[in-house]
């Protein structure tokens, strides 16, 4: 009442006007059923609207659709938009914990607002809104114990009692009606189990059905869609106490991190093979709309078929509400890309802009009169002056011809700033500044008040000064920067690129040493002795680069991800895990455990145990694997099967390609580990996949474990090599490598050493790879002569034998083994003289100090 009230003040619209509008809305199907009554004249000025609960609460959510050409020039309107919000959480089932304190936000928020803007409708239920939290902590979601129910069950009542007509003795009445309704509905018993109820149902032949359901249909069911001649159909099913109406709007799925909705419209419900099926248009989620409070969302005519028995959401229906388009709209619909959201024929779309055309033929040269509010400026504006400064600014022609209208864009307004770097924010209230100063981060969590201000305060500052709704990358990362510095937040070292720790010289030899790599791939083998050093050497600089940079930026940095060898080596690095061996001995275990039934026979035995897998969990195959020249319907990991290969996205970005469905599906799984990439909240396939051939049950939830305890799936948990003890094992082989030298050295070079204390004969003694360091041998003096190794082991202790090689070396072929030995061997001939020198050195200083 109080926004219609400010809207008149402001004469925005009438009283007479807000009446007709409420009387003429088109409330859809499943609103329908609590149709407020119109807002009438003297309900205005009565400072009273009239109905029951339920259509009041209609009305409520419905006022932004109602008015929606005026809600945004009210002050008070802050107030509906918070205690809006405030409302989905009330009545939200389930809750979550971690939304109260910021519920307790809003209602504080909302108190402060109403005394600031509506004083004089301040009533003490303004001040128990604060209490919701509080309540909510105690007894747990309100919508289990609210009064709509109590006042649903004294609906009946009251009608029993006006429609009986006896006033002698109605609690008699009313108790009698009450005991023989209870015995009617437990004679069925339908609210203890689940059952199926149709209403509305009639036959449809074939060529009334669309040919694109057809298709459908006959892709899906094969011989047994065609034997059918007719199809039962329904307007309304009730499937397990659920009611499901046709044309109604119902949320199927949780995108991204956000939990993003995905919604579905159902265009028919249809019985075949005595089983109900829904054929849906899955609708695209084109983003939210805090002005209307709804989501908006756009029809690309995707069917499929959904079973109610695979709807995870049990969400009541929601109606569908179209925009119109004003007159200022229609007058700027001058080309065919701005009819595509109509989804009209070619043909239509002609004709609509023929008719268009006949519309503004006689007002050509007339600026468009503007239906919407005062406040709005538009960016298309016909320049009424166009004979007169034709030849002063040709530029700024507008021509008219049969087919469209041409409109000049004025540069003023479309002058765009660039985006400074670093980017600084815009000014924020004092309460934020001093929670910034005083670093109480905790005010800057998920769902905080403060943390919306901000980005409430950026998106304003980017959309008004810089004309950016839609950043770059780039654009986007400066913005974060700058947000993060303003914030006084230091960054992590473990998720910054400057961890590799060394000097700026250090760094740039790494830097060299991968652009060694990239040079050398190009005459070289992946498998050259060389290249595998630098590989593992860059095993951390690698590790950090994907941390801070996209998918396209790695592969540009490291295009030998290119081949799955390559991945799945640094996979093996990362856990210890051989993940194509794993798959390949442990999917034919799962096939053998899941794989009963008479589905997918006709796919590759992976991919029918992956499609298995999915339908058994609840998760669509469809978001890990399409067929050319279908494109990845997700970011994540994803096969792209065809003809002769199998290509592998990350990021809609091309990552590598395969011939084997075993590598492919373990490249799949992989790079959640190498690209760090987290599992999306439903799609329990590909997370069970990695805890099953990872070896990893750290990653498994509860879907999970009940699914390998129906199946008897057994888990292992290996403890999986970390990077630091792989890096430590290739430093022990250099170690290795080292002392082998110096073993190589010792036979070749003899030492004299000649004791001081004459007491004691001259001896010589050489040293092995356990023995004490040169250092600590006092000597009077010393001369090198070359002498054979038959010498060395008659007059002095004898040699250790060589250790035996670790594993990895062991593991190597012989050519490989040959090669190193050679490259061992030069480096040996190349350290000779620089030992021989150190020795001297070291053992003639020890003299001296003795």
């Amino acid at each position: 009442m109080a926004l219609l009230k400010e809207a008149s003040n402001l004469k925005l619209i009438t009283f007479a006007a807000i009446q007709e509008r409420t009387e003429n809305f088109s409330y859809g199907e499943l609103d329908a059923s609590n149709k407020p009554p119109p807002i009438q004249v003297k309900h205005l000025n009565n400072d009273r609207i009239t109905g029951s609960a339920a259509q009041k609460f209609c009305l409520f959510r419905l006022f932004p659709i109602i008015f929606s050409d005026m809600v945004e020039h009210l002050k008070s309107f802050k107030i509906y938009l918070i205690l809006r919000e405030m409302l989905d959480i009330i009545l939200a089932l389930p809750q979550r914990k971690s939304w109260l304190p910021y519920l307790e936000t809003l209602s504080i928020n909302f108190q402060c607002m109403m005394l600031e803007l509506l004083p004089d409708k301040a009533t003490p239920k303004v001040h128990y809104a604060t209490e919701y939290t509080k309540i909510i902590e105690e007894n747990g979601p309100p919508l289990r114990y609210w009064c709509m129910r109590y006042e649903g069950a004294h609906l009946y009542f009251k009608k029993i009692a006006m429609q009986s007509y006896n006033f002698k003795n109605i609690p008699k009445t009313l108790a009698q009606r009450q005991q023989l309704r209870q015995c009617f509905l437990m004679s069925k018993c339908r609210f203890l189990k689940s059952y199926q109820e149709a209403s509305g149902n009639k036959i449809i032949y074939m060529h009334e059905i669309d040919s694109k359901v057809k298709v459908l249909l006959n892709h899906r069911y094969g011989s047994q869609f065609i034997q059918s001649q007719t199809l039962l159909q329904c307007s309304q099913l009730i499937h397990n106490h659920v009611i499901y109406k046709q044309h109604a709007v119902y949320v199927y799925d949780l995108e991204h991190v956000e939990e993003i909705p995905v919604f579905f419209q159902i265009i028919h419900i249809l019985k075949l093979n005595q089983e109900w099926i829904f054929v849906v248009d899955l609708l695209n989620t084109d983003g939210f709309s805090t002005k209307l409070w709804s989501y908006r969302v756009s029809s690309y005519d995707r069917l499929d078929i959904v079973s109610p028995n695979n709807i995870k959401y049990y969400h009541k229906g929601l109606d569908l509400y179209k925009e119109e388009v004003d007159g200022e709209t229609l007058f700027y619909m001058n080309d065919l890309s701005l009819l595509k959201p109509f989804k009209l024929s070619y043909k239509n779309q002609i004709i609509f802009l023929k008719e268009r055309e006949k519309l503004f033929s006689s007002k050509t040269n007339e600026k468009p009169t503007s239906s919407s509010t005062p406040n709005d400026t538009a960016l298309l504006i016909i320049d009424e002056n166009q004979q007169d400064d034709e030849h002063k600014n040709q530029s700024a022609e507008t021509s008219i011809n049969v087919s469209s209208i041409e409109t000049i864009i004025t540069t003023e307004n479309l002058t765009e700033k660039s985006l400074p770097d670093p980017y600084l924010l815009p000014v924020l209230p004092s309460q934020v500044n001093d929670a910034i100063n005083l670093k109480q981060m905790e005010k800057f969590e998920k769902l905080c008040n403060f943390r919306s201000i901000i980005i409430d305060a950026v998106f304003h500052d980017l959309k008004t000064n810089y004309g950016l709704i839609y950043p770059t990358r780039e654009q986007y990362t400066t913005i974060v920067n700058g947000i993060l510095n303003h914030l006084k937040i230091e960054r992590d070292p473990k998720t910054c690129m400057l961890i590799i720790q060394g000097t700026p010289n250090e760094i740039q030899q790494i830097e060299e040493k991968v652009e060694t790599i990239k040079t050398d791939l190009q005459n070289k083998s992946i498998d050259d002795p060389h290249i595998q050093r630098l590989w593992i050497e860059t095993f951390d600089y690698r590790q950090n680069f994907i941390k801070q940079n996209t998918t396209v930026n790695i592969m540009g940095q490291f295009p030998v991800y290119s081949n799955p060898s390559m991945i799945l080596a640094d996979i093996e690095l990362l856990s210890g895990v051989n993940l194509e061996n794993s798959v390949k001995e442990k999917i034919q275990l799962l096939s053998n455990k899941i794989c009963s039934g008479n589905k997918f026979l006709s796919d590759d035995p992976v991919v029918r145990c992956f499609k298995i897998l999915c339908s058994i969990l609840n998760d669509s195959w469809k978001h890990y694997i399409c067929f050319y020249p279908e494109k990845p319907a997700t970011p994540q990991p994803t096969m792209v099967i065809e003809e002769n290969d199998i290509k592998i996205y990350v990021d809609w970005t091309f990552i590598c390609s395969s011939n084997s469905m075993e590598q492919s599906l373990a490249l799949v799984v992989g790079l959640y580990c190498l690209m760090n990439l987290t599992f999306p909240t439903y799609r329990s396939a590909v997370r069970f996949l990695y805890v099953y051939f990872m070896n990893d049950k750290q990653q498994q939830s509860n879907v999970i474990r009940k699914f390998c305890k129906v199946y008897n799936i057994q888990l292992q948990d290996n403890p999986s090599s970390s990077n630091a003890a792989l890096l430590e094992e290739t430093k022990i082989n250099d170690m290795y490598l080292n002392d082998r030298r110096e073993n190589n050295e010792e036979q070749n070079i003899s030492f004299e050493l000649q004791t001081t204390t004459s007491t004691q004969p001259t001896s010589m003694e050489s040293t092995s790879h356990e023995s004490t360091s040169i250092d600590s041998i006092s000597t009077e003096s010393i001369s090198m002569e070359p002498i054979s190794i038959e010498s060395i082991s008659t007059e002095s202790t004898p040699m250790e034998p060589i250790p035996t090689e670790p594993t990895t070396f062991q593991q190597r072929s012989n050519s490989k083994r040959k090669a190193e030995e050679k490259h061992d061997h030069e480096l040996l001939s190349l350290e000779t003289d620089s030992s021989k020198q150190k020795i001297t050195r070291n053992l003639r200083s020890k003299r001296h100090k003795q």
